[in-house]
């Protein structure tokens, strides 16, 4: 295999190496993850459960509460609903940390791996002190599986009445002795979910959450599409990244920095956050918390959680126009998406829409009505044609 590393793609590597370095050289941390549920006497009895012990402890940085919406045709976001419950008990706000994609035990681990802290590293490092709470034994399997394969100091913790059915085992639905090989086990859940996606040279290409870059192509242009990855380098898409065909070049969210690289992969520009876009507000300066980044045109999309910031083109940037409540913006918001949370976002100049992907689901909006066009549909990567780097 023969790849052509430039520039641009050098000092990505590099940004990374010293974002491994500082996050490796942090103290541990000490952290509490509760298991939502479906039922709601159930998750008042799990956060409480949760509370109990963060009394206990005092000493925890962050609690994550881990549950979606709608999980099982129910009526509740778990999450949320946990987050609701914790602060009316007087955990401080600003240290819950909601994981809201979630709608089985198995992607409470899973999606609960990906969450990112303030700097863009994961919020679960390998050493930290993790108890994973519930009213079920559950939590045995989930905390097993973050301490033999994360490298994380998880206990679990369990405290209840609810009792197992007859046929249930201890490692529930196999989460820790069912998946043996953990590369296979995040292939098999992850594969379906979209890290970053954009249009380039009017080809939808997507990335997902293992690296694999995926593209829907014309007739005959796969070599030129192909090309013009090659030269950029394959683990450079790891990254969230933007293409902005006006200026016919790269954008890749590389830590707290910027950087812009031509389609040969040199680097053009390097930004800071406030340099790019401009005027935005300072409680949203850093980078690493952007989820998704689209341009419409002369204008640019940013989702920030449940949040939507527009700017305009200025500059060689942008320009910070209004922030709004993404449920707010776009009508019709399926409740099965909770407060936002987007993993990428599309603009499809011929229907004049927006595609967004949220964990393993895709929905198209009409930009010019706010409207979502069709509910949620599954993604199927497989459908896709996969990149292949090998001349």
């Amino acid at each position: 295999m023969f790849k052509r590393i430039k520039l641009g793609f050098l000092l990505i590597f590099l940004f990374s190496c010293l974002a491994v370095f500082s996050q490796n050289n942090k103290d541990p941390q000490n952290l509490i993850m509760v298991l939502g549920s479906d039922d709601p006497s159930t998750l008042e009895e799990r956060t409480t459960v949760a509370f109990n012990l963060y009394q206990l402890q005092k000493d925890i940085d962050k609690i994550i509460v881990s549950g979606g919406c709608g999980a099982h045709d129910s009526s509740i976001c778990e999450a949320e609903d946990m987050k609701e419950k914790l602060t009316k008990l007087g955990v401080p706000e600003d240290i819950i940390v909601k994981e809201e994609k979630s709608q089985t035990t198995l992607q409470n681990y899973i999606y609960s791996r990906l969450l990112k802290d303030e700097s863009g590293s994961s919020l679960i490092k390998e050493g930290d002190k993790l108890y994973v709470v519930s009213n079920h034994w559950h939590a045995i399997s989930v905390a097993n599986r973050f301490r033999e394969f994360d490298g994380v100091n998880a206990e679990y913790f369990v405290s209840g009445n609810l009792l197992p059915k007859e046929k249930d085992l201890v490692d529930y639905v196999g989460i820790f002795y069912g998946y043996p090989d953990q590369e296979e086990l995040l292939s098999k859940f992850l594969s379906d979910n979209i890290m970053t996606a954009s249009y380039i040279d009017g080809h939808l290409v997507l990335v997902n959450q293992m690296g694999a870059i995926g593209y829907q192509s014309k007739k005959n242009a796969d070599k030129k599409l192909l090309k013009v990855f090659r030269t950029i380098g394959q683990d450079s898409f790891k990254d969230k990244f933007f293409f902005d065909a006006a200026k016919n070049s790269f954008f890749f969210l590389s830590g707290e920095k910027i950087l812009e690289l031509d389609r040969s992969g040199h680097l053009k520009t390097e930004y800071s956050f406030q340099e790019f876009f401009k005027g935005f507000s300072s409680d949203s300066n850093c980078i690493t918390q952007v989820d998704a980044v689209s341009i419409v045109d002369s204008k640019i999309l940013i989702f920030e959680k449940e949040n939507l910031w527009i700017g305009k083109r200025k500059d060689g940037g942008f320009e910070f126009q209004e922030k709004v409540v993404i449920k707010d913006y776009i009508r019709d918001w399926p409740f099965s998406w909770g407060s936002g949370d987007v993993d990428a976002a599309v603009y499809i100049e011929s229907s004049d829409s927006l595609r967004l992907f949220r964990g393993t689901q895709f929905m198209d909006v009409s930009l010019s009505t706010g409207k979502v066009i069709e509910k949620p549909s599954k993604l199927n990567f497989n459908d896709f044609k996969k990149m292949d780097f090998e001349e």
